[in-house]
């Protein structure tokens, strides 16, 4: 039998055992807005050039806190390697199986690896911003790369506008090249008009 002899086994037992305990089924209802499971799960899978966003609770157990962030899949993923000493494949599955979307980390450089590009003023703006439009509105808004830049005339953080995207239950991705912050065209059913571009 295999017996943890060393701190580090035993650190990272513990962090496992953390990271399981959030995968647990909970009776409580979770907190709000939480990400739809299919976004939640592309994003953690997500390995294109063109990163998908995720919507998490991060747990600092160290300083008895815990706040919404919003970052890409695979800082998640980079996170949970820090925390638990697993490989790439083992992490992304940990995330999965986490079915409330809350994280408890203890390392720094678990939380170093979640750093959160917006503060509560920006994400209150980019809620305002938002806020007139319909969702289909909003989805054939952020759909195309080619059209004028949505953000610039706003001067909003993009973690800050993906945050407020992933709210409303869309699943923005930052564009690999411009840094643009799309979502995927919105696709009408046949003889449908397409949804108004609204002027910001």
């Amino acid at each position: 039998m295999h017996t943890l002899t060393h701190a580090s086994d035993k650190a990272r037992l513990f962090s496992l055992i953390l990271l399981l305990a959030a995968c647990a089924p909970s009776h409580a209802a979770p907190a709000e807005p939480q990400q739809a499971r299919e976004s939640y799960a592309t994003a953690v899978r997500d390995q294109s050039t063109s990163p998908a966003w995720v919507l998490i609770t991060l747990a600092d157990d160290g300083e008895h806190a815990s706040a919404k962030l919003c970052t890409h899949g695979a800082f998640l993923i980079g996170a949970i390697m820090r925390e638990t000493d697993v490989g790439v494949a083992q992490a992304r599955q940990l995330a999965l199986d986490n079915q409330d979307h809350v994280f408890h980390f203890t390392k720094p450089a678990a939380l170093d690896n979640l750093p959160r590009r917006y503060s509560e003023f920006d994400l209150a703006n980019a809620r305002a911003l938002l806020a007139p439009l319909s969702t289909p509105e909003l989805q054939h808004a952020f759909s195309s790369l080619i059209e004028r830049p949505l953000l610039v005339p706003n001067k909003l953080p993009r973690a800050a506008i993906a945050c407020a995207l992933l709210e409303r239950g869309l699943s923005p991705r930052t564009a690999d090249i411009s840094g643009q912050i799309y979502v995927e065209p919105l696709r009408p059913r046949a003889g449908t008009p397409p949804a108004p571009t609204a002027d910001y």
